[in-house]
């Protein structure tokens, strides 16, 4: 839903609706507005998979959906994850998205949800703060099937000699927007040997190392949830030891 209540200099949810509807020409007749957002899908591999828009919403809950009948200075789909808005959505606060999987069946035998009865959606609550933006999404988790809360990801640094503030973190590749998602570990000085454990989801993960206020390498990371180890052995700094 586009919240607008903390934008006085607006008129309220039935002057935005009413804009949003405002007649003109069906979708296949007119042109797409200028502004749009890309929604991509990625799997806890960071493989992308195909997700279809169905609905935007001014009301998280309800409200209609105003891609039902859409008109010409209203929002409309172009690519399948990509959502064409007028640009008077700007700055006018959340707007609320759903999409559908492509390939139901495959997907969820892929993600080990086969029992799930209901298509497989996602829902996103997104800022309009630009005329083009881009917002990813993660579907499906990697997991132990153990109930245990902490994930470690393990290594050394080598090359380099691990003195003063060096630091390491972790976040998701995809996603993550409106959850906690950013965790750090700690790198032993003795040997470069780092650990990172925090309840991260089963998902693949940027590892950031540096050193004071420069990173210096980022690699990619898939990350096992339930108390799953991935080792990464060591990263070879050599070539970028700071002075």
């Amino acid at each position: 839903m586009l919240s607008l209540a903390r934008h006085p200099s607006l008129a309220g949810p039935a002057l935005l609706i009413a804009l949003l509807a405002s007649s003109g020409t069906g979708n296949a007749q007119a042109t797409n507005p200028e502004c749009f957002v890309e929604l991509p899908v990625f799997d806890p591999l960071g493989v992308k998979v195909p997700f279809q828009i169905i609905e935007a919403r001014a009301h998280e809950d309800d409200g209609p959906n105003l891609l039902a009948s859409p008109r010409e200075d209203g929002p409309r789909i172009g690519e399948s994850d990509r959502l064409y808005f007028p640009r008077t959505w700007i700055g006018s606060g959340l707007v609320y998205v759903t999409l559908k999987a492509v390939h139901q069946e495959k997907l969820k035998e892929a993600l080990g949800l086969t029992r799930l009865g209901r298509p497989l959606t996602l829902k996103a609550s997104l800022v309009i703060s630009s005329c083009q933006q881009r917002t990813s999404l993660r579907v499906g988790e990697k997991d132990t099937n153990f109930d245990v809360m902490g994930s470690m990801i393990e290594g050394r640094i080598g090359g380099c000699q691990v003195d003063g503030d060096w630091w390491i973190r972790a976040m998701p590749m995809f996603g993550g927007h409106n959850e906690r998602s950013v965790y750090e570990g700690f790198i032993h000085p003795t040997d470069g040997s780092f650990s990172l454990t925090a309840h991260m989801r089963g998902e693949r993960h940027i590892l950031i190392v540096g050193k004071g206020r420069h990173p210096l390498t980022a690699i990619g990371v898939d990350v096992t949830a339930g108390g799953g180890k991935t080792d990464v052995g060591v990263l070879d700094l050599s070539a970028k030891c700071p002075k």
